[in-house]
């Protein structure tokens, strides 16, 4: 069965979308992190990927935006769309306390999480990419 991107057909182009958006939220997530590693009291943050993956990927009516909401606090500033900026929520992880500090940033996790999702979002550009190449082929075998 052939799948298009058209609204309301969940496609193998939205699955790459939302898989790139889970990857590069996560990115920002791992990076706050590290620029963190020296705060007391601090608490690493991530998402899980596959499960934001799934969440975004559910059956139904295009999902309402959550996670992180804007607000303009000046004139000036660009107004983000209503419903905030991205489909995941990150959590906060407590699991394990190294330090004491009561800082739980580990650079080995982090640099190890962020090469793995790296990879993630690296393999969903590929086949991203790929795809619009094959279906550019198709659309000049037409002519």
């Amino acid at each position: 069965m052939v799948t298009s991107n058209f609204p309301g057909n969940r496609g193998i182009g939205h699955v790459l979308e939302r898989a790139m958006d889970a990857a590069a939220l996560r990115e920002q997530y791992l990076v706050n992190n590290i620029a963190n590693i020296d705060t007391p009291g601090f608490r690493r943050s991530d998402i899980d990927f596959a499960a934001a993956l799934r969440q975004s990927m559910q059956d139904g009516a295009p999902q309402t935006r959550g996670g992180l909401e804007g607000r303009r606090t000046r004139v000036r500033h660009i107004p983000i769309p209503p419903g905030g900026n991205n489909l995941l929520q990150g959590r906060r992880e407590d699991w394990y306390v190294a330090r004491n500090d009561e800082n739980n940033v580990s650079l080995e996790v982090e640099n190890a999480t962020r090469d793995y999702n790296q990879l993630l979002y690296s393999a969903a550009v590929q086949v991203y990419g790929d795809r619009l190449g094959w279906l550019g082929a198709v659309l000049d075998s037409r002519r």
